[in-house]
């Protein structure tokens, strides 16, 4: 199988900017977890909807509480379920927020300094003060553009981001991303 020679349109020098970098923290983020399966989610809420109701209900023919007091019984069942709820929600979300500081630490110095990233036909290069590497093409498993970013993905949540205002017109970038789509190897279908 012969490879078509591919032409880079040239290496880049940049600094990452604010809204860059929390452009592709943010799609990393979403890459990294795709959130819950929302029929799961729902089908499971319906349940404790009505597992509660049932509960309450058995409560009160095994006679733990008086028929008048069966609406009070009811509504405070459904008002700890969504306090509970509620609550796990807030852990979570600052249990997550921590980790993203912590992430967010450590990553944006590496934002931060200036980056150098050169296509060439057998690799991306990629420097910084802190790092050097080098990504044969085999690595890179996908490619997307944002508004902001031409993202180059070698893993699920590590990629490299290329800034779109680097670029002078829609065809300089157009031109960036069809050689990196030539460049990287397509999986072979089985039939």
């Amino acid at each position: 199988m012969s490879e078509t020679p591919v032409s880079f349109p040239r290496s880049f020098s940049f600094i990452y900017t604010d809204d860059e970098i929390d452009a592709f923290r943010e799609i990393g983020a979403a890459r990294q977890d795709p959130g819950p399966e929302y029929w799961n989610f729902y089908a499971t809420i319906i349940a404790l909807i009505f597992g509660i109701g049932l509960t309450v209900v058995a409560a009160h023919y095994a006679g733990l509480f008086e028929a008048r007091a069966f609406r009070p019984v009811l509504a405070t069942a459904y008002i700890a379920f969504i306090a509970g709820a509620f609550g796990y929600y807030v852990t979570i979300w600052l249990g997550y927020r921590r980790i993203g500081r912590l992430d967010v630490d450590e990553s944006l110095a590496r934002y931060r300094d200036a980056s150098e990233m050169v296509f060439k036909d057998e690799a991306i290069i990629y420097k910084t003060v802190r790092l050097e590497m080098r990504i044969p093409w085999g690595s890179v498993t996908e490619i997307r553009e944002t508004a902001l970013l031409i993202l180059i993905w070698i893993a699920r949540t590590e990629g490299l981001a290329v800034p779109v205002r680097l670029f002078t017109d829609k065809s300089e970038r157009h031109a960036l991303v069809a050689a990196i789509r030539r460049k990287v190897p397509r999986p072979e279908t089985k039939v």
